[in-house]
């Protein structure tokens, strides 16, 4: 779930049965929800960071399977785009480090938990690897 400005999003999620890949709009003033249009892949543990004014960047979860992919909401136009690729397909979380990268930390992934972290610039939207952990981290969400 991301905060922004006056509505929180909400993506993805597994409900027992299926993954998700339907996101919902929560609009902070009339406390309602709204049903957006779905995320291109379904996905359970997915991380998500607003990047800026405009778009929030979902990074990775599961769907079945461990996803190395990313997209792209545009809070203003309520569109998915495909955004860059990380290098391991994870679950995982997301922080910003400063105005231009953001830090992909631990996870899980299909081999386990994972000490390995990704930088995304935020200039040329491709992650590098970051520096590994002192020991494997996951949260689950």
């Amino acid at each position: 779930m991301v905060l922004r400005g006056t509505v929180a999003i909400v993506f993805g999620s597994v409900d027992g049965s299926s993954h998700l890949s339907t996101t919902e709009v929560l609009d902070l003033v009339t406390m309602v929800f709204v049903e957006v249009p779905r995320m291109r892949s379904p996905r359970w543990g997915c991380a998500a960071i607003a990047i800026d004014a405009r778009r929030v960047l979902v990074v990775g979860g599961s769907s079945g399977s461990y996803l190395n992919t990313t997209e792209l909401f545009d809070v203003d136009t309520l569109a998915f785009t495909v955004g860059p690729n990380i290098q391991s397909a994870r679950k995982s979380a997301v922080v910003a480090l400063d105005a231009r990268r953001i830090l992909v930390v631990g996870g899980h992934g299909s081999g386990g938990y994972l000490v390995t972290t990704e930088v995304l610039d935020l200039v040329t939207m491709t992650f590098v690897s970051g520096p590994n952990l002192s020991c494997a981290r996951c949260s689950e969400t």
